[in-house]
């Protein structure tokens, strides 16, 4: 933990990188430090003897988040702590800018604009495979922790699928659920939302384990991430979804994730939004899934990072999900892709429970729809592919118009569809997607006869 951490943001929704100037003095708590004691050493000792204050700690790991005391500037305190050999490391913790001042114009945006059926209907969940994988896994008995802003656990979407004992580091709490002190006008409040949105569709029966480490603005720190690893290791989740990263290495993030795939937890994480062949931390670390974005074409979105560190790509590029409220909206980043991923992994984990870390990462990233041939500029740069989730669950493609599952199109699909006449949003007999089973979906039947 000697490096000193870089900016952490969020990588979708309005979201940012970290800056061109990680050392810059004003992106860092100028008054804080973070130690990392030896084995029984105790903060009270250091605080007396440092006239330091304890701020926050990871029990687990004896990490403490000090405050230094007048007088004492960053690189006393540095020289100071690092001589003392009850203290194995020191980093400083990162203060965050705000989402606007990003200088590159790498902001993605949220547009709340959207309706139920653009998120049911969206041509992501096929691009995936999710239908078709929802018929051998859906999630269930696992969970995913989401590190985010707060979650609108209100949401229609999300009924049943929270899962108990989030926590909130921003405000030190219990309650890591969008509440009356939130922000609405925030540019990123909903992001946890959204990301939430997009994992609970795509592993329906799993439950999301929502833990709050950015504010409403999209903004965090190290100390806090690190805090949000440590927790969902304590839970015990299955996945921890990671929409941050930064540019620099941070050990104490890096170590808190690979601590967490010590303890069976598969971590996804996003590639970065910069349009870069550079992929942030900890996306880039080996322990952890890195994921880029594609568009609906599977061709590699605009403003996504890529480069060897890059393990699986999937859709980032105008995809719907939830909004505060039980509103619907649309946006782009790699945040997105993390999730859907981060969803996908629970179905795995969900069929095959005994399977480890590397098996789970092994099975989504052999199984993904290679890109190369599609991106010529990116090849070898944007991971193993394209998730997958019928190729990585072994589902076959079910035949067009099969409707009830014998393997033919014929009489008996017929009167199926003809059963489901009318409004018929997510209905297999829909065949034409457009909400309502009618006309135009009988010809489709017609022609695909058997």
């Amino acid at each position: 933990m000697t490096n000193r951490p870089p900016l952490l943001r969020l990588l979708a929704g309005a979201a940012l990188l970290a800056c061109a100037s990680p050392f810059a003095t004003a992106d860092w708590e100028p008054d804080r430090v973070i130690v990392e004691l030896a084995p029984g050493a105790s903060v009270a000792d250091i605080n007396a003897d440092y006239g330091t204050i304890l701020l926050g700690s990871i029990e687990s790991e004896n990490i403490h988040l000090l405050d230094l005391p007048d007088g004492l500037t960053e690189d006393q305190a540095e020289k100071l702590l690092e001589d003392d050999p009850r203290i194995e490391d020191v980093e400083f913790n990162h203060e965050e800018d705000s989402p606007e001042e990003d200088p590159t114009g790498g902001t993605q945006g949220f547009f709340f604009d959207s309706v139920e059926s653009d998120f049911a209907q969206q041509g992501a969940w096929e691009q995936i495979g999710a239908g078709v994988a929802s018929g051998a896994a859906t999630g269930s008995g696992v969970v995913v922790a989401l590190l985010d802003t707060s979650v609108d656990v209100l949401h229609p979407h999300l009924a049943d699928a929270i899962a108990p004992g989030g926590y909130d580091f921003v405000d030190d709490d219990a309650d890591p659920t969008v509440g009356p002190d939130t922000v609405t006008g925030a540019e990123l409040v909903a992001h946890g939302t959204f990301m939430a949105g997009l994992i609970a569709h795509v592993a329906p029966d799993a439950t999301i384990l929502p833990v709050r480490v950015l504010d409403d603005d999209g903004r965090g720190t190290s100390f806090r991430v690190a805090q949000g690893i440590y927790h969902a290791i304590g839970r015990e989740v299955d996945v921890i979804n990671l929409s941050l990263g930064a540019e620099e290495d941070i050990e104490l993030i890096k170590d808190a994730a690979a601590a967490a795939v010590e303890a069976g937890i598969i971590v996804i994480a996003a590639a970065g939004n910069r349009d870069e062949d550079e992929v942030l931390e900890p996306a880039a670390s080996d322990p952890v899934l890195g994921v880029a974005s594609i568009d609906a074409d599977d061709i590699k979105s605009i403003f996504s990072n890529y480069g060897g560190d890059v393990d699986l790509s999937a859709p980032g590029t105008s995809v719907v999900s939830l909004g505060l409220g039980g509103v619907y909206g649309h946006g782009d980043g790699t945040s997105i892709a993390t999730s859907l991923v981060s969803g996908g992994a629970a179905l795995v984990r969900s069929r095959w429970p005994a399977l480890t870390v590397l098996e789970v990462r092994e099975r989504l990233m052999t199984t993904a729809m290679p890109l190369d041939e599609l991106n010529p500029d990116f090849a070898g740069a944007l991971g193993a592919g394209r998730l997958d989730l019928a190729a990585a669950l072994d589902v076959d493609e079910p035949l067009a118009g099969d409707l009830d599952g014998d393997g033919l199109v014929g009489f008996g699909d017929l009167l199926t569809l003809l059963a489901a006449w009318g409004p018929c949003a997510e209905c297999p007999a829909d065949l034409d997607g457009s909400g309502d089973v009618g006309f135009s979906d009988l010809v489709m039947l017609i022609s695909m006869w058997s």
